[in-house]
């Protein structure tokens, strides 16, 4: 057996992390761009949109660069990056898949594409996706038959994923958000994601399943011997304050 080491972070936002441990294979579960909201594309003006569309690309501009100069350094061989909710539709394919756009603008890593969520990368096999719950008025969102239908579709082929990522959580894990001031408290995971995380856990033995979204529920569990991994580095006032995961799995030498 292999032992690969991963470094999993998410939702940045704007903040370049700091040098991370050195892995073989780092990924962001998504949000590094700053706080865009899809509705700025529809009610601002053009140069209002301009603007922000400039922003977009010098942020990620910017983590490209620091991307490659991590790999440069040896601080890990891939990067992996998952597009998140706050993801702009100006740069999003009508099948879901991120633009050949954003994808020349991060050139440094490896863009997931929903709508083609299986790869493999130094021997680890990975299933990725973006899509979401409906949750406020973000990118990514789809109806529960559309989930339904999406996750079930990936359920009957033989694949055996050793990685499972998405930008948001399950159902019931680690996906606590908190309302009026942590008032109320609400379960905001997808539970057809939940159904299709368990069946692969407990039946093909998925060894980690990476996530962030939820800001409130950073941290680490482990069930089943899979890790649920919550790495959101920004606090619920998006307070850069928290610390990337560290892990190892294994996978057959060949």
């Amino acid at each position: 057996m292999k032992k690969i080491k991963i470094t999993h972070i998410s939702d940045t936002h704007g903040h370049i992390p700091s040098t991370p441990n050195k892995c073989d294979i780092m990924i962001h579960t998504g949000d590094h761009d700053g706080l865009w909201n899809p509705k700025m594309e529809y009610e601002a003006n053009t140069n209002h949109k301009l603007m922000n569309e400039r922003k977009f690309i010098e942020q990620y501009e910017n983590f490209n660069a620091w991307i490659g100069a991590m790999k440069e350094k040896g601080v890990f061989k891939d990067f992996i990056y998952v597009p998140g909710n706050h993801f702009p539709t100006m740069f999003i394919n009508e099948n879901d898949s991120p633009s050949k756009r954003f994808k020349n603008i991060m050139s440094n890593a490896y863009v997931v594409d929903s709508h083609n969520p299986i790869f493999k990368i130094q021997g680890v096999s990975f299933f990725g996706t973006s899509l979401q719950t409906t949750f406020g008025k973000w990118s990514f969102n789809k109806l529960d038959d559309e989930l339904k239908e999406y996750f079930e579709k990936y359920m009957k082929n033989d694949h055996i994923f050793d990685i499972i990522l998405s930008h948001a959580p399950p159902s019931g894990i680690l996906d606590r958000a908190y309302r009026n001031y942590g008032r109320n408290v609400e379960e905001t995971g997808c539970k057809f994601f939940a159904d299709f995380v368990w069946k692969n856990v407990v039946r093909r033995k998925t060894q980690a399943v990476l996530f962030g979204h939820i800001h409130e529920s950073y941290g680490m569990l482990e069930q089943f011997g899979c890790k649920f991994i919550n790495s959101a580095a920004v606090d619920f006032q998006y307070n850069a304050n928290r610390k990337p995961h560290t892990f190892e799995i294994e996978i057959e030498d060949k």
